[in-house]
């Protein structure tokens, strides 16, 4: 499995519009690569174990390895509308992050990328929310996406 700063670094440089990077897009783009990946192989890309809390998916562990890195900050700033948000971006000075992913992570993340990225924010959290661990499961509860792919896949079959 590769590691979490690999995966942030990799949508980062595949990011076309870095302003709409914010840290909650950034957790929940990997939540829905681990969700993907749980559907197409029965794994999560990462070893995360998600929460759904009052803001969807979420854990601290994807804003603790961007604070963690030598590559990347969070900085805060103001979105269109004036009001504060927590934006990624890379550290000055940094180059491209030689980024360490097998092949089928790179093409989930790429799934997950063209879908999404072109999204404005409400509707990325309105696809995220669409998701069947967030559909299916109480606010407060942790999210085995490898089991509920598999029971979704199950209802799927009838």
């Amino acid at each position: 499995m590769s590691l979490l700063i690999d995966f942030i670094a990799y949508i980062y440089d595949k990011y076309t519009r870095k302003e709409a990077l914010s840290d909650a897009r950034m957790v929940k783009t990997i939540y829905l690569a681990d969700w993907l990946s749980a559907v197409e192989t029965g794994k999560q890309l990462t070893d995360i174990r998600w929460k759904f809390d009052n803001y969807g998916p979420y854990v601290k562990d994807v804003v603790e390895a961007i604070s963690g890195s030598d590559s990347f900050e969070i900085v805060e700033t103001k979105n269109f509308y004036g009001a504060p948000k927590k934006q990624v971006e890379r550290l000055p000075n940094v180059g491209n992050t030689h980024v360490r992913l097998k092949k089928h992570e790179r093409e989930t993340l790429d799934k997950v990328l063209e879908e999404t990225q072109h999204m404005y924010f409400r509707q990325f959290i309105d696809h995220v929310y669409g998701t069947y661990p967030v559909l299916s499961q109480p606010k407060g509860s942790y999210l085995d996406l490898v089991e509920l792919a598999k029971k979704q896949q199950r209802e799927l079959l009838g």
